[in-house]
């Protein structure tokens, strides 16, 4: 018998190794970010907050959402990764064309970040996502997590190191592992035509419209409120915000990393009904702890909370975990046209939201009622797109 259950968490462990390496890196980076403000001094801590924002607009931005490509059109042969040449030379003028950009934002910087070390940070994090892209295709979703985050888990073994190595070096060498892995895996890359150039051409300007309205949707709240209230609600805002949301930005981070190679292979929209079943059933148990473990909590993580906050922001939660999962059909499945059509949409409707919450007097519950709605409305056109697409 004990044999029996040690086996099935054996199973299990591996199955959802990947949702452990996410889930383990966003807390030792928490913890990092803690030991950062406690013992670090003054120039360091805000090094360290810098770098932090530069590699987050990297996240959301780096490539331009052009590393989407080897997703789609990469295929696998006898152990090899087969690349469509087209697809790697978009996604390098991509990098140059993005370096460019960060350089005209952030290299004139008061932190004492060089132009050198902001474009080395830029190469840097966009291997890692090379590689976590690479392992994606080939289906070893483990590495290509390590790939991606593995410098959070490296970042707090080496932070004692600061006073010696400086801020700076720090990220630089907790890429390390991510460097790595994007080595071994263009080892077994084979470069080809597998796609004519305008197709790709059309899904790459249809990835750079879905990265930048992405980018939108994710930072929407700030775009419409700052400025609009006090300095210390604005503050205290995005710091109930960003803790509350953290457990499903992790969920829907796993959600999509996983099911896009799965939908990729093998697609229907009974498929599609099914897993967002299952991740209904899972979310609501999962919702309703963390709801009630965040109020309880909450003197203990100095936030300001009120119960209706929380409610919409567990509703935003969920519908960001749902949409993740519409996402990866769009980006594995869906034409560039459609792609393109559902992104003019969504523009438009936050086109009319901004309009509309400057109309009226500042609310941050009203904001959050936005924020739901758009996340349904996205969602809802997605998969009306998809229904009309694969319905027999």
């Amino acid at each position: 018998m004990i044999y029996k259950i040690l086996k099935k968490i054996k199973i299990l462990t591996y199955a959802h190794s990947s949702f452990l390496l996410i889930s383990i890196g966003s807390l030792f980076f928490f913890v990092s970010n803690i030991y950062a403000k406690k013992f670090f001094n003054t120039n360091e801590f805000n090094e360290w907050i810098y770098i932090i924002s530069l590699l987050s607009f990297f996240s959301s931005f780096a490539m331009m959402g052009q590393d989407q490509l080897l997703l789609r059109f990469s295929k696998i042969k006898k152990k090899f990764t087969i690349i469509d040449k087209f697809s790697l030379s978009i996604i390098f003028i991509s990098l140059l064309l993005f370096s460019t950009i960060s350089l005209t934002l952030f290299g004139k910087n008061q932190m004492g970040v060089s132009k050198f070390e902001i474009v080395l940070l830029l190469m840097l994090f966009s291997f890692c996502r090379l590689g976590y892209q690479l392992r994606r295709v080939n289906k070893n979703f483990l590495l290509a997590q390590l790939s991606l985050n593995g410098w959070k888990l490296l970042l707090i073994c080496i932070i004692l190191l600061t006073p010696i190595i400086g801020v700076l070096n720090l990220f630089l060498f907790s890429f390390g592992i991510g460097i790595l892995i994007f080595l071994t895996s263009i080892l077994r890359v084979q470069i080809g035509a597998l796609k004519k150039k305008n197709i790709i051409f059309k899904y790459g300007t249809s990835y750079f419209l879905s990265t930048g309205v992405m980018a939108i949707l994710v930072y929407f709240e700030r775009f419409i409120i700052e400025g609009k209230i006090g300095i210390n609600e604005y503050a205290n805002f995005l710091y109930f915000f960003t803790i509350s949301m953290s457990i499903y930005s992790i969920l829907a981070s796993y959600f999509g990393f996983k099911e896009a190679i799965k939908y990729k292979d093998n697609f229907d929209i009974a498929i599609l009904n099914r897993d967002l079943s299952n991740v209904l059933k899972f979310l609501i148990p999962i919702s309703c702890i963390w709801t009630i473990m965040i109020y309880f909590f909450f003197p203990i993580l100095d936030m300001s909370i009120d119960i209706k906050s929380l409610i919409l922001v567990s509703l935003i939660g969920i519908l960001k975990c749902f949409y993740s999962i519409l996402s990866s059909v769009m980006l594995i499945k869906m034409s560039y046209a459609s792609i393109i059509k559902i992104n003019l949409i969504t523009i438009s409707l936050l086109l009319l939201f901004f309009l509309f919450f400057n109309l009226i007097a500042p609310n941050i519950n009203l904001l959050l009622v936005l924020i739901a709605l758009t996340w349904i409305f996205r969602s809802s056109l997605i998969f009306f797109f998809i229904k009309n697409s694969f319905s027999s």
